[in-house]
Formats: C-alpha cells, sequence, structure tokens
C-alpha cells in the first residue's frame, strides 16, 4: 500500500496505531498557518503546527461531515454541510480518499 511508506508515528501515549501524517498547505483561511501537519489516526483528525507536538484543532470523525479529494486538494468539511467549519488542503498526498479511509489499519514497519 502506498501510504504505509508515507507514515510517521507521532508520540501519543493513548493510541497505539499509527497516524498517518500529511505535510500540507492552506490558503483558505488566515486562521491557520499556511504550512502545517494533517495528522489522521482513529480518534479523528488533527490540524497542527508543523514540528509542533499539540494539536491546533482536532475533530472526531462524527464532526466530519463531508471530506472530497482530489489530486491535488484535500476539502474537510466539519460539523455542519451549512454552518460547519470548512478546510481546504493543498497536498499531493491525497489519493482519492485514501488517508481517511486507511485510518485505524496498521502498516508492518
Amino acid at each position: 500500500m502506498a501510504w504505509c511508506g508515507t507514515t510517521r508515528a507521532l508520540p501519543n501515549p493513548h493510541s497505539t496505531f499509527h497516524q498517518f501524517l500529511l505535510l500540507p498547505q492552506q490558503t483558505y483561511t488566515q486562521a491557520l498557518p499556511k504550512n502545517l501537519w494533517l495528522a489522521i489516526n482513529e480518534d479523528g483528525i488533527h490540524i497542527m503546527r508543523r514540528r509542533a507536538k499539540d494539536p491546533i484543532i482536532s475533530y472526531s470523525y462524527r464532526d466530519v461531515v463531508n471530506y472530497s479529494p482530489s489530486l491535488r486538494n484535500l476539502m474537510i468539511v466539519t460539523e455542519s454541510l451549512t454552518r460547519g467549519t470548512k478546510f481546504v488542503f493543498n497536498t499531493t498526498q491525497v489519493s482519492q480518499g485514501q488517508p481517511l479511509a486507511m485510518v485505524g489499519k496498521s502498516c508492518a514497519p
């Protein structure tokens, strides 16, 4: 699987699964840094400053109401389709939803 080569285990004392780390850029909102990390694990999605341990914001999968991957972007909508928060991440690491579909599946080291 392609994602096994791009996974990194992030420090998380409550997790035994890998977290998938994307290195996107975002220009959709000024509330977040342009360069960031998007960590995806069995608990949900976590938006982080690069080289930081703690997330800026985290969402459980219950809060993710829509996501739309493309060859160069990943759009995630949380909380509500009409009044929720929309994130658009620019990255070539996304391939038709694979990061969200792979969550909780362990890769062999």
